[in-house]
């Protein structure tokens, strides 16, 4: 279906449904980020074995990339608990 010749779907619409998508993205992610936070604090040792891995992977000189989140499943892990604990 081509979106520019459906008469219903004209680009007001679709400026709209964009902006509706962002504003539930970031929605999602400060949820997130806000549960990572709190879970963090409460079990500091958590954070500092992530910590940890995030050095012995990444090191002190770089940021992370895409390719190291494979070699971080601590990392991973907190990731995944987060996410169940907001939407479970």
């Amino acid at each position: 279906m081509d979106f520019f010749l459906c008469p219903k779907l004209n680009l007001t619409f679709l400026r709209g449904l964009g902006t509706v998508l962002v504003q539930g993205g970031s929605d999602t992610t400060a949820a997130f980020l806000e549960a990572l936070v709190l879970l963090l604090v409460k079990f500091p040792e958590v954070q500092q074995k992530a910590q940890k891995e995030l050095d012995d992977v990444v090191g002190l000189n770089r940021t992370p990339t895409v390719e190291d989140v494979e070699k971080m499943p601590y990392i991973q892990a907190i990731i995944h608990e987060v996410t169940n604990h907001l939407y479970s």
